[in-house]
């Protein structure tokens, strides 16, 4: 056998430096297109939360109010859109209240809970629940609402942090807003 001479590598002129930066780029894309769907997704796990405190919110003052059948059909859990409950001047949690001593009271510590702008004396103070709130629980028979008619319970509240609750806006589906909003409906 003659002498066997090895064989030199072919030469390449910059081809893998290219493959290897589009390759980034392409990586660069993926990765960021991710993180737009984390972003997006924490997002919208801030709203599903909202929407659950809501939903708390809500049930916690049909509650109330069940317990209090006779402060409802006297109309003492009424809260017009917009409005902020009264004081209640007497502490329920310490002290015996009539049906509408009780229902004042249920409807200042529900409150305390959805507006943060809310303050009462008695030292009711809850944590907001949801960004700049406001509630409504209306009868839907106003003006001449009676014992069976049904109370709407509303609470809207700024999902997204760019406009003011207002009342009533959020749940128009003809008014375009950033506001959410939760209805639930109580047969007394």
């Amino acid at each position: 056998m003659i002498g066997s001479q090895p064989s030199q590598p072919a030469r390449q002129s910059g081809l893998s430096l290219i493959e290897v930066l589009i390759a980034m780029l392409v990586l660069s894309f993926g990765l960021l297109g991710l993180a737009g769907m984390q972003v997006s997704a924490l997002a919208n796990t801030r709203v599903a939360q909202q929407y659950t405190q809501a939903a708390i919110l809500a049930l916690n003052i049909t509650d109330k109010m069940r317990a209090n059948l006779e402060g409802v059909r006297a109309g003492n859990y009424t809260l017009a859109a917009g409005a902020t409950p009264a004081d209640p001047g007497t502490n329920c949690g310490t002290t015996a209240c009539d049906a509408a001593q009780l229902a004042a009271w249920d409807l200042a510590v529900w409150y305390s809970s959805i507006d943060a702008d809310a303050s009462y004396s008695n030292g009711i103070s809850n944590a907001v629940a949801v960004p700049r709130g406001k509630a409504s629980v209306i009868c839907v028979d106003e003006p001449a609402c009676t014992d069976a008619s049904l109370r709407v319970i509303t609470i809207y509240w700024d999902a997204n942090g760019r406009a003011d609750a207002s009342p009533g806006y959020g749940c128009d589906p003809d008014v375009a807003t950033d506001l959410a909003c939760y209805r639930v409906v109580f047969a007394p």
